[in-house]
């Protein structure tokens, strides 16, 4: 995520992508299971970066990236971790 900015967005590229095949995944369990990853990945769609561009440390706006960014980590590691405990 960090050198492709095509993550960043709502709807991006990259986030179509990664919904598409954790669903194929996912509709070979249990529906607990499946449900279980769907939150996960609902959790994580819903995030986004709202800047274009790292804005310059020190300032308010890359505070802002900062959280969005970790929130979108910390998202992407909770779905790992739901497809991994598969």
């Amino acid at each position: 995520m960090e050198t492709n900015r095509s993550f960043w967005g709502l709807e991006s590229k990259a986030k179509t992508e990664l919904k598409k095949f954790t669903i194929q995944f996912s509709s070979q369990f249990a529906k607990a299971d499946r449900l279980r990853i769907q939150k996960a990945l609902d959790s994580y769609q819903a995030l986004y970066i709202s800047a274009w561009e790292w804005p310059p440390k020190g300032t308010p706006e890359r505070l802002k990236f900062d959280q969005e960014y970790k929130a979108m980590i910390d998202g992407l590691t909770h779905l790992r971790d739901e497809i991994s405990a598969t």
